[in-house]
């Protein structure tokens, strides 16, 4: 059996309201349209958030409300956050068993070295712009980077294939 797995979902409430990518990610009508087209599994994420702490509690209950449907990963701000980020991941990955997300800042050696220790794969949106991820990828060849909208970005208004 192919398995088939969307691997970008935001989930849950983010704390801003300037457009969904912040404000609101409901799962109710994704799932239906999931499961008819045939979706096994979807990686979950939080909205963008000032507290990723805050929403990556919130996306493990949604996880843990179906966790064979879903594959879930934390949020961690490498600026925001920095000097928290093994802090947030290892609570994120002991806790929930989830994977790590760097968000709304270009991943940080913290960010890749933790990733590192705990042999996680990390997301990283480039924002359409690819060579973003070109010095981490050749800095840290031991850790996977899973880079969406490659060719684009909903929020740089570039169409985006993914």
């Amino acid at each position: 059996m192919t398995l088939l797995i969307d691997a970008h979902c935001h989930a849950g409430k983010g704390d801003a309201l300037t457009g969904p990518r912040d404000t609101d990610a409901p799962l109710g009508g994704y799932v239906r349209r999931v499961r008819r087209a045939g979706i096994h599994k979807t990686v979950i994420f939080a909205p963008f958030h000032s507290d990723y702490g805050v929403a990556n509690a919130a996306v493990a209950r949604i996880f843990r409300a179906n966790p064979r449907r879903f594959i879930g990963f934390a949020f961690v701000h490498a600026t925001r956050g920095a000097g928290r980020v093994r802090q947030m991941v290892e609570h994120a990955v002991r806790v929930w068993g989830f994977k790590v997300h760097p968000i709304d800042a270009p991943a940080t050696r913290e960010v890749c070295e933790v990733a590192r220790a705990w042999q996680l794969p990390v997301i990283y949106d480039v924002v359409g712009e690819a060579y973003r991820v070109e010095l981490p990828a050749r800095e840290y060849p031991d850790v996977s980077f899973n880079v969406p909208h490659l060719a684009g970005s909903p929020m740089t208004g570039v169409p985006s294939n993914s």
